[in-house]
C-alpha cells in the first residue's frame, strides 16, 4: 500500500541529520538521491514546511521526502 503523501512519518525535527529521499525517486539538485537534512524551513514558492540539506541549498517540501532505508 502507497503511503499518503500528505502525512509525515516523524516529526519534521526529528529528521534534521537524517537522510531522506523523494516519493518520485528523483534525485536532488545534488544528484544524490539521499540527502541529509540540515534544517527545517518555510518553501517561499509553495507556503509548506521543508527541508534543507548538508550536500546543496535545495529546499523541497516535506511531503515529498521520506526517511531512506
Amino acid at each position: 500500500m502507497k503511503k499518503d503523501k500528505t502525512e509525515l512519518e516523524v516529526d519534521p525535527q526529528s529528521a534534521i541529520g537524517k537522510k531522506v529521499c523523494k516519493f518520485s525517486g528523483k534525485p536532488f539538485k545534488s544528484q544524490l538521491k539521499d540527502n541529509t537534512v540540515k534544517d527545517v524551513t518555510t518553501n517561499i514558492y509553495t507556503g509548506k514546511i521543508a527541508f534543507t540539506f548538508v550536500e546543496d541549498d535545495s529546499v523541497v517540501d516535506i511531503v515529498k521526502c521520506e526517511l531512506s532505508n
